[in-house]
């Protein structure tokens, strides 16, 4: 089974998938963790950090850079990313592009788009909508417990 985990920055994407990690087991990454090494160079010479970790937790003040390298590393073969992630993950978290997804999105088995719109703006980086024949949607408007009960009330 392969998943894939769709939202906007902040939405709770991680969140989600750490839920679905204990109900069944499955592994995740994220796209941003998973291009680091990738993509390191041209953030060291860009920000000037050359620690991974900060790089990483800093990624959301970048996320078009992240954004734009990611797209790099993915042209022209718009699913390298995602393979690359499938090959050790059974979910990959955080997809940002549509082109990306268009040229993937037959590798999964599921995919969750997961929404918290009401109480967090949209990111320009993120240019997949949530697409109802595709995609299943997770309203991430409430609590964590709340997430909590719909990921208990998914089937896979």
């Amino acid at each position: 089974m392969k998943i894939l985990i769709l939202g906007h920055g902040g939405h709770g994407k991680d969140t989600f998938a750490e839920m679905v990690q204990a109900k069944w087991g499955f592994t995740f990454q994220s796209s941003s963790r998973a291009a680091l090494d990738a993509i390191y160079p041209h953030l060291v010479s860009t920000l000037g950090i050359t620690d991974k970790d900060e790089l990483f937790a800093t990624r959301s003040s970048h996320r078009g850079l992240w954004k734009s390298l990611i797209t790099a590393y993915n042209t022209p073969d718009k699913s390298r990313l995602c393979r690359k992630i499938l090959e050790t993950s059974d979910a990959y978290v955080g997809m940002r592009c549509i082109n990306e997804y268009q040229a993937s999105k037959h590798l999964f088995d599921k995919i969750y788009f997961v929404d918290a719109m009401i109480r967090l703006p949209a990111e320009e980086s993120m240019t997949i909508p949530y697409l109802p024949a595709d995609m299943e949607y997770i309203y991430n408007h409430g609590s964590k417990s709340h997430l909590r009960e719909q990921v208990a009330g998914l089937e896979l």
